[in-house]
């Protein structure tokens, strides 16, 4: 037996089967946790660039909870405070 599929004329149908791949938004949600944790300076980054690549490539659900993870791993990391003044804004108010 064939893998192709002949419909008696000559002709051979093919069959493309388009996946669509979650890496994008899978890796967003990682670098998000682990920006939380850990070097929020490298991996905020990482986690906002696959978090807009995974919503580009219509993987909304991953995308945005990855977007999520990198705003919460944002929002908790003091380098990054330093980095933007934002721990001076506090001390002063």
């Amino acid at each position: 037996m064939s893998d192709n599929t002949s419909n008696g004329g000559g002709q051979t149908i093919v069959i493309h089967d388009k996946r669509v791949g979650s890496g994008a938004g899978i890796g967003s949600i990682i670098f998000g946790i682990l920006g939380i944790f850990f070097l929020g300076i490298v991996f905020v980054p990482l986690s906002l660039i696959f978090g807009i690549v995974a919503v580009a490539k219509k993987q909304y659900a991953l995308g945005i909870i990855g977007l999520i993870c990198c705003a919460i791993a944002a929002i908790t990391s003091p380098t990054l405070w330093a980095i933007f003044g934002i721990s001076a804004l506090i001390s002063v108010s």
